[in-house]
């Protein structure tokens, strides 16, 4: 099979990047790679000293390699910087906030197409967090995740009927570097412009058979603020951008939020009680892709709040990315 380079962007994640190289090392994934280049994104935590006791371990030999700079440059700088350094015919991007499975070597070493896009599989059972994650995205993403038990081919004409990133992405090194090259700088959101750019040369497969374990961050405030920094890239690109099919949702949103407002101002006595129709109806929302009722009772309130504060998210992402004022 060909050689393949592993690029890891890591930015103030010491015990995921920790975990990380660790299970790397036990899947037996190190074996089967050319080099490891872990790409040091300014952090500030204790990302140097985790580098530093991974880059002595003799079961890595010479094939470890890390590139770390002072100041936070963003992921997609870091994963240019580590796919121009690669040397292998391929080159695979894995985010920090992952474990390796075991029979991923394998699989890894059986793919044939030049661009492949992963998934990712997440534990259930651990925490709220990612149970949430896991099943209101089963239900937001559910043709991604009906089609990809068959594999599908993602291209220029179906671009938009698939919400994909680079969580989990291995490319032909030449294919990468060349998209990456053709922007100006980084892009806010970095990885739709990027696999766009791919599929104008190169299709796109992807097939549950490649996947890794993968959890959302898991506290209440990590988790939130993760919602809140993505507000601004979906704004970016489903509604001001190429745009997809999720833009119908926030349209629909600001309607009501138009209309609730509008309501508010020619009869200020039914706000109130409109407002409070909309969280109910909000909050039962949830019954829409939880499976048993306990999972409604465990998972109702941090689905309010993750509604809140994405529909906040998305207000603010609508306001700094409005194209009129990034022209002017």
């Amino acid at each position: 099979s060909a050689s393949t380079s592993l690029v890891v962007p890591t930015y103030n994640m010491a015990l995921d990047l920790d975990h990380f190289l660790g299970s790397v090392l036990s899947s037996g994934l190190a074996a089967r790679l050319e080099e490891i280049i872990v790409v040091n994104d300014g952090s500030t935590d204790g990302t140097l000293q985790v580098l530093e006791k991974w880059a002595r371990h003799p079961d890595w030999a010479q094939k470890f390699k890390t590139i770390s700079y002072p100041t936070n440059r963003g992921r997609f700088i870091a994963r240019q910087l580590g796919a121009q350094a690669a040397t292998a015919e391929r080159v695979l991007f894995i985010d920090t906030r992952i474990e390796i499975p075991k029979n991923f070597p394998e699989v890894l070493a059986g793919l044939t197409p030049k661009v492949v896009v992963g998934t990712v599989v997440i534990p259930t059972d651990e925490s709220l967090y990612s149970l949430y994650w896991d099943r209101s995205h089963r239900f937001i993403f559910s043709r991604n995740f009906k089609d990809r038990e068959q594999g599908y081919w993602i291209s220029l004409e179906n671009f938009s009927k698939y919400v994909i990133g680079t969580t989990l992405f291995l490319s032909e090194r030449s294919t990468l570097t060349a998209a990456m090259e053709s922007f100006d700088g980084p892009q806010l959101n970095d990885d739709i412009p990027l696999l766009r750019k791919i599929c104008e040369t190169e299709k796109i497969w992807c097939h549950h058979s490649f996947h890794v374990i993968w959890r959302p961050r898991q506290d209440l405030k990590s988790f939130l603020s993760r919602l809140w920094e993505r507000g601004p890239s979906f704004i970016s690109y489903h509604v001001y951008g190429q745009g997809s099919p999720l833009k119908w949702g926030f349209y629909f949103g600001l309607a009501i939020l138009g209309l609730t407002l509008g309501t508010g101002m020619a009869a200020p006595r039914t706000l109130l009680p409109l407002v409070a129709l909309e969280l109910l109806l909000l909050l039962l929302s949830i019954l829409l892709f939880t499976r048993k009722p306990e999972e409604v009772l465990r998972l109702s309130g941090l689905h309010l709040l993750v509604i809140l504060t994405f529909g906040a998210a998305l207000l603010w992402g609508a306001a700094r990315e409005f194209p009129l004022w990034r022209r002017a």
